[in-house]
C-alpha cells in the first residue's frame, strides 16, 4: 500500500468524511453532514483524516472539555466544546469499509495521541461497542464499563486513555 498521511481536516474533506461515516455507522448513530462540518469548524485541531492517494480514506474528529465523563449528550453537537479543555472526546474514528483492517484506525489514533500528548491533554475518552473494546485495549485504553448512552438504540461501552501520569 501507498504512504498515508495523516493530517488536519479542510472544509473540503467534509463530503468524503460524511460519506465514511455513512458507510461505517447505523444511521441511526451517524452524524450528519452538517454535524461534521460544525465539529470541523469549531475544533479543526481534533479532526484528522487518513489520506491516500488524495483520497481520504478515514478520520477522526472530537471535541475537548474539563467534564470527566461522557455523559453530556449535548456535546456531539459542540455545545460545551473549550478548545482549553484538559480532557479530549472522540466522536467518531471511522474508515472506509475496503481499507479497513490495514492498520489505518491504529495509524489515525497514534497520530491523534501524540497531538493530545504535545497539547498537554489529561485524557482520550470515548464510546464503543462491545465488540471494539479489544481494539481500542490495545491502543491502551481502559474499558470503563457499560455506558448509560443508549445512542442509535445500542449498547456502548466508555473507553479511557489517560495521558498524564499519576
Amino acid at each position: 500500500m501507498e504512504q498515508i498521511l495523516i493530517r488536519h481536516a479542510k472544509i473540503e474533506d467534509i463530503g468524503s468524511c460524511h460519506v465514511i461515516e455513512a458507510a461505517c455507522f447505523d444511521p441511526s448513530e451517524a452524524a450528519t453532514e452538517r454535524k461534521i462540518l460544525k465539529r470541523l469548524q469549531d475544533y479543526t485541531e481534533g479532526f484528522i483524516v487518513a489520506e491516500l492517494d488524495r483520497r481520504v480514506i478515514g478520520f477522526i474528529n472530537s471535541a475537548a472539555t474539563d467534564r470527566p465523563d461522557l455523559s453530556d449528550e449535548q456535546l456531539k453537537d459542540m455545545v460545551g466544546h473549550d478548545p482549553a479543555g484538559k480532557n479530549l472526546v472522540i466522536f467518531s474514528l471511522a474508515v472506509t469499509p475496503e481499507f479497513q483492517g490495514k492498520g489505518i484506525s491504529r495509524q489515525l489514533l497514534e497520530v491523534y495521541t501524540r497531538q493530545a500528548r504535545q497539547k498537554n491533554k489529561a485524557s482520550i475518552m470515548l464510546l464503543c461497542k462491545p465488540y471494539l473494546v479489544p481494539f481500542y485495549q490495545k491502543m491502551g485504553f481502559v474499558d470503563c464499563g457499560k455506558s448509560a448512552s443508549s445512542h442509535g438504540g445500542f449498547e456502548w461501552h466508555e473507553m479511557r486513555m489517560n495521558l498524564i501520569e499519576g
